[in-house]
């Protein structure tokens, strides 16, 4: 088991890098977004960022999941590489024909103005654009190729820098040149990578069997993923509808620190531990470790979610010094952290039924989450505003976990640790409150005592005895031998 999990965190690492390196890019450009848009237009942004990521599935069908469920299978790649890029190119041709005459009009619908219409067209190029791009990083993914993956990420993040530099301070065109930087970088970078996809994709061979046998595998699952788009982020368009452009900014600002936790910690370990979950699923020891891994990844979301909450209110002073409305958004980071746990519980859980092969429940699963969420989300917003689209997700992200969790175990049995993650939830509570306690405090005494109370929260799990003992020898044994590497290269 030892190997397994050094195995699973090495490639997450490598993932890790990438996506850190994304949060960074976002982050170095914070200062440029509080400086060149108000916190209405950055709502704005929120909202054609979230309408690309419900989008996306739509245009693919999520073929390229199928791709990776099925590379390590007895078919040949090119044929499995052919299906899945033909298809996908033919669904962005037509979903575009079918959106782009539509653009003032959802302008209008979405924004109240129509002139947003080119915003929508370039949402619609970009979205062709950025499901091609997936499609080779998860060609790199089906080949554990996590290097490339990160490398990638890291190019186009680089370039998207680059591009929303010279068209926010030099051309000074505000959200249109942050779309059309996200073009220009897509397109770039696609010119770069897509040869090596492209190589091995030849002799260019379709296979309606196998197409169907991927559709009947991804089409469930992409359904589902629209579900899970419209349950992660319609509260944004109830917001919207509802409050305005502005709460939706301060929410979305919020939500961009929490993910910094999502993007380097989950999407990272899910992004390596699936594939490596596909291939290794049938050894003896397997559903072991998943359990282990599942304790684990819920730790780790919820100490990385501290550390955010903590700082988060001097991390947007520095970012945003000309613009103190963005301030606000610090309130809402403790609530929000307690979301990426219970999405990680979801992914954990459902892996179960992707292994098995029965994802068909999924999207009935999820679009009843999605329903109840944007229900909830109606009558808790006009309450509450934004703090009700935090207590909608809390509510409908944990009946969905309990979903998730009964038709996991139906079709695959796995000992979770229940009571240490339940442990988890609640002994979190007290620690990501301290941050309302210490949020008007001298700043240089409330840093000192922020970082005394990030270190104590790991400490404390250590001395009461919730880390095992074989979780004690193998953290003691990875320090021993990093201290044995550095002794050797100071000798060296």
């Amino acid at each position: 088991m030892l190997e397994d999990i050094k195995h699973t965190g090495r490639k997450s690492i490598a993932y890790s890098i990438g996506n850190i390196f994304v949060k960074i890019v976002g982050f170095l450009l914070l200062p440029f977004y509080t400086t060149y848009l108000t916190v209405a237009e950055y709502g704005t942004l929120a909202i054609i960022e979230s309408t690309i990521l419900i989008l996306l599935p739509l245009i693919s069908l999520n073929m390229q999941q199928a791709l990776v469920r099925f590379f390590h299978e007895k078919y040949p790649k090119n044929i499995i590489l052919s299906n899945t890029l033909i298809f996908i190119l033919l669904n962005s041709i037509l979903l575009n024909l079918f959106l782009q005459p539509f653009s003032k009009k959802i302008a209008q619908l979405l924004f109240n103005n129509p002139h947003y219409g080119i915003l929508i067209s370039i949402m619609l190029i970009n979205l062709v654009l950025n499901s091609l791009l997936t499609l080779v990083k998860n060609y790199y993914n089906a080949n554990e190729k996590a290097l490339k993956y990160s490398l990638t990420n890291i190019l186009f993040y680089t370039l998207v820098f680059i591009f929303t530099i010279y068209f926010l301070v030099v051309k000074k065109i505000g959200l249109k040149g942050i779309l059309l930087a996200q073009t220009l970088a897509f397109s770039t970078l696609l010119i770069i990578v897509s040869a090596e996809y492209l190589k091995n994709s030849f002799p260019i061979k379709i296979s309606f069997g196998l197409g169907k046998k991927m559709l009947n595998y991804s089409s469930p699952v992409a359904f589902s993923q629209i579900s899970s788009m419209v349950f992660s982020f319609g509260d944004r368009y109830v917001l919207n509808f509802i409050d305005n452009r502005h709460a939706v900014g301060l929410y979305s600002m919020a939500v961009k620190f929490v993910n910094l936790s999502d993007i380097a910690i989950l999407q990272s370990f899910q992004q390596a531990y699936m594939p490596y979950a596909f291939k290794q699923n049938k050894k003896e020891n397997f559903k072991e470790l998943h359990s282990r891994l599942t304790t684990y990844l819920i730790f780790t979301l919820f100490f990385a979610g501290l550390g955010i909450s903590l700082f988060a209110r001097e991390i947007l002073i520095i970012f945003s010094p000309k613009n103190p409305a963005y301030w606000q958004a610090a309130m809402y980071i403790p609530l929000i952290v307690f979301l990426k746990p219970l999405a990680g519980l979801r992914f954990m859980w459902g892996l179960g039924l992707h292994i098995a092969k029965k994802t068909r429940p999924i999207p009935l699963m999820v679009i009843f989450g999605a329903t109840l969420n944007i229900g909830l989300n109606i009558v808790l917003i006009r309450l509450m505003n934004v703090y009700g689209a935090i207590i909608s997700s809390f509510i409908s992200f944990l009946i969905m976990d309990a979903i998730y969790y009964y038709f996991s175990m139906r079709t695959y049995k796995v000992k979770y640790e229940l009571d240490r993650i339940i442990f988890l939830f609640l002994y979190s509570v007290p620690f990501l409150a301290s941050f309302y306690l210490l949020k008007d405090i001298n700043l240089f005494i409330g840093l000192g005592l922020k970082l005394i109370i990030l270190l104590l929260y790991p400490l404390i799990l250590w001395v009461t005895g919730f880390v095992r003992r074989d979780e004690k020898e193998l953290v003691m044994g990875f320090i021993k031998k990093y201290k044995q590497r550095l002794k050797n290269r100071s000798q060296g």
